[in-house]
């Protein structure tokens, strides 16, 4: 079995000779003689008599991706004061940023042919992120 690759474009055409060359034909040459797969069977009689049947069977691929990307951050501040004797007064500060990333990426495989079409999903999710803490203390009196 031999097999022979073409691409034009985006598009890729592999033929596979399950004959290993018995006709004699080259791959171009069933090409032409079956319209591309336009043609399902062309048959033709060898010099010896022999009758031999080539065949195309056409199958479409078509691959895709999408990748959704999300970006989410948030930030909280939180203060917390006490008021003491004396005219004494504290204050506690605390800031926290973050950030989330969240990349979504859905992969798919369509596979079309004579008998029916197939189609494989692929769908991965991926997460990360980080956050910072800053705490400040400060103390006054007043007098």
């Amino acid at each position: 079995m031999t097999s022979t690759t073409f691409t034009s474009g985006n598009m890729v055409t592999t033929v596979v000779d399950l004959t290993n060359g018995l006709g004699g034909r080259t791959t171009e040459e069933i090409l032409a003689l079956t319209g591309a797969g336009a043609v399902k069977e062309y048959s033709e009689t060898l010099p010896d008599g022999r009758t031999i049947t080539y065949s195309a069977e056409v199958e479409e691929e078509v691959l895709e991706e999408e990748q959704n990307i999300d970006i989410a951050s948030s930030r909280t501040v939180t203060t917390c004061t006490a008021h003491g004797t004396g005219g004494v007064v504290e204050t506690v500060r605390n800031v926290r940023e973050g950030e989330e990333i969240t990349v979504v990426k859905t992969n798919s495989r369509t596979v079309s042919r004579e008998e029916g079409t197939t189609v494989e999903i692929i769908r991965s999710e991926e997460r990360e992120g980080g956050s910072t803490e800053t705490v400040q203390f400060s103390r006054s009196e007043n007098t």
